[in-house]
């Protein structure tokens, strides 16, 4: 199905395309009646729609579901101001940003983790930034529950082309990547770590720098707190996504 400006998908009325994935498309719409906003999330599949309800600040709510429509899409809060993707074209963020981002991610992957879910997709597409009120949201919740297997992850991970999964790569646990034993939340303090690494520095952790090496302003602290983070063995790592944003907080 072709969608276009114009276009009405259950009582939503689209508006202007938004992005698109190896799942389908996002659309900026409006509903019919009440004239809300909302992003929907058109998939070519309904099996590419993960459905989970984790109510919290830091997470973009879904405002209606209709898996069973043709073509199957959800309708999400939107947030006006792009993804962190968009904020990192222009190079790192300043450290008391990148700081505020941390934090609001992981108390959002702190309350999923109190109920048992994973997100297993933390990275800069996926934090969507509402600039005017310095929130930052994080989007495509609805990973596994700890007792997830990492080898089907690892095997979805390597034989899958879609570029949007091949960038996921980058910010997957090495037991995620690797299909090693089972999943828990220190997978997503692993991403989280990735993720600050990139917002204070610009690159990825892909070699043996430290993040002051690269942007010598920052305090040790932030050193030390990634080393953990970012620790090859889950039993080494910051056992929270809290514990992580605190960290290089400290005095």
């Amino acid at each position: 199905m072709d969608l276009a400006p114009g276009c009405w998908l259950g009582d939503w009325i689209i508006e202007a395309p938004l992005g698109q994935g190896g799942f389908g498309q996002v659309f900026r719409a409006r509903h019919a009646t009440s004239g809300a906003a909302a992003a929907l999330k058109v998939a070519r599949d309904r099996r590419d729609l993960r459905l989970v309800a984790v109510e919290h600040p830091g997470v973009v709510r879904t405002l209606e579901a209709h898996l069973d429509h043709d073509p199957p899409f959800l309708a999400l809060e939107l947030v006006p101001d792009g993804s962190l993707r968009d904020a990192l074209r222009a190079g790192p963020l300043p450290a008391g940003r990148a700081l505020a981002v941390v934090t609001q991610v992981a108390a959002a992957l702190d309350h999923a983790h109190a109920q048992g879910l994973l997100h297993l997709d933390v990275k800069p597409e996926n934090v969507l930034v509402d600039g005017g009120r310095d929130l930052y949201k994080l989007a495509d919740f609805g990973g596994p529950r700890p007792e997830a297997d990492a080898g089907a992850l690892a095997h979805s991970l390597r034989l899958t082309g879609d570029a949007r999964v091949a960038s996921t790569r980058d910010y997957a646990a090495p037991e995620v990547r690797e299909g090693a034993g089972r999943v828990d939340r220190r997978a997503d303090v692993y991403s989280l770590g990735v993720l600050a690494y990139e917002l204070l520095t610009g690159r990825l952790p892909l070699g043996l720098d430290r993040p002051s090496e690269l942007a010598p302003a920052l305090p040790r602290a932030v050193d030390a707190a990634l080393e953990h983070a970012l620790a090859r063995s889950p039993e080494r790592r910051t056992l929270s996504a809290g514990a992580l944003a605190a960290d290089p907080a400290q005095p």
